[in-house]
């Protein structure tokens, strides 16, 4: 079965959500750029909210015991809360526009590819 041709490649879960509430998406003005720049958005968020926990994982894992034999950090919060007393909060997402440059692309691609395979297989109602 072929998708219609009035069916976007370009989608987004808004336009999912458009779709269930039988609104129009065409007619609410997205086009093929805001279904690209609804990606960049969600991967801007995803690399926002992910970042500080990646950092302090990070922090977690490369640390080794003191000259007193303790570790610098006991848990997750522990290593949030030493981050932000010695280094500032904004230290949380040290790294961000590397972390960016990879999550938004991949955000892009896959909800791409997932509209075009849920059109291609006919699981989006049109």
């Amino acid at each position: 079965r072929r998708p219609p041709r009035s069916t976007p490649l370009y989608s987004s879960a808004a336009s999912d959500v458009y779709k269930r509430q039988g609104i129009n998406a065409e007619y609410m003005g997205w086009t093929r750029k805001n279904y690209m720049l609804s990606s960049i958005v969600a991967g801007a968020s995803a690399a926002v909210c992910c970042l500080p926990f990646d950092n302090a994982k990070v922090k977690m894992q490369k640390m080794k015991p003191g000259p007193d034999g303790k570790m610098p950090y006991k848990g997750l919060l522990d290593c949030f809360m030493k981050t932000i007393r010695k280094e500032g909060v904004l230290r949380l997402w040290a790294g961000l526009l590397p972390i960016y440059m990879v999550i938004a692309p991949h955000a892009m691609l896959t909800l791409i590819i997932n509209d075009g395979l849920r059109i291609l297989f006919g699981l989006t109602k049109t």
